[in-house]
């Protein structure tokens, strides 16, 4: 019976239902019914720049449903309709939105091993957002980078975001460099209880928080090819950490900092 009914007719009975069921305040917050109304206007094609933006924000909501409930390639989907539904010149128009939706693209896509696509809308996040907008996509790409062994490549993508913040690192340090700066970070470090990590006031300070989160990262990827930079990198954050106050990152840069102190 639906096959008989002519096309246009079709895309106008998929609107109504659409229509209809995000006249609920709570459509964006229901996982079941947002799939239902964006699975409706997705089958149409929407002519108004009111209902496009509307729906683009509902697929976006609908992806998010899908990935709480692990559906990556259905999650996928819903990213790259809304996507499609924004405006000719997104990044101008509509930039907050179309940020989110590339970048939650990017996520699933690397999730679901879909590599291309995730490089693809990488390079326009990193073409198009702000320094700060960017910092998540830089590190999805360094992440990206080194899933397909690409660990010089992913390294020196987190050095020049650190670089930013004005945190350096030397690329090929020798051991007696190494060995030299972390005795040269003892001293600081040697009355540092627990007690005294704990009473750290918290770290407030955006840029060297992102720096922390990259520093982190860094640790991550140079134990694959260039571990020697793991002690600076551990003493850097040491000394942020105490310096400018505790994060979440300070635990892994004491776990390193220790593991790097047994090694050299």
């Amino acid at each position: 019976t639906y096959q008989l009914i002519p096309k246009d007719e079709r895309d106008e009975l998929h609107k109504s239902i659409g229509k209809s069921l995000v006249q609920d305040p709570g459509v964006a917050d229901n996982a079941e019914l947002c799939a239902l109304a964006v699975d409706q206007m997705n089958m149409c094609k929407l002519s108004e720049p009111v209902d496009r933006a509307l729906f683009a924000r509902l697929n976006l909501a609908a992806g998010k449903h899908c990935i709480a409930a692990s559906s990556y390639e259905q999650a996928r989907g819903y990213f790259e309709a809304g996507i499609s539904l924004l405006h000719a010149k997104p990044w101008s128009k509509q930039y907050s939105l179309c940020l989110e939706l590339y970048e939650m693209s990017v996520i699933v896509s690397y999730m679901d091993g879909k590599v291309e696509a995730a490089s693809k809308r990488l390079d326009a996040i990193l073409a198009n957002a702000s320094f700060e907008d960017a910092l998540n996509s830089r590190a999805l790409r360094a992440k990206l980078l080194a899933s397909q062994q690409q660990y010089v490549e992913a390294i020196n993508e987190v050095l020049a975001v650190l670089s930013c913040f004005g945190e350096e690192f030397p690329r090929d340090a020798s051991l007696a460099y190494v060995s030299s700066e972390i005795n040269a970070a003892l001293p600081m470090l040697r009355n540092v209880t627990k007690e005294t990590i704990l009473g750290l006031k918290p770290m407030t300070d955006k840029s060297k928080l992102n720096a922390m989160k990259f520093m982190d990262l860094l640790i991550t990827l140079s134990f694959n090819c260039d571990s020697m930079i793991v002690p600076l990198v551990a003493c850097r954050m040491m000394k942020l950490s105490i310096e400018k106050g505790y994060c979440d990152d300070t635990i892994p840069g004491i776990a390193h900092m220790s593991y790097c102190r047994l090694l050299v």
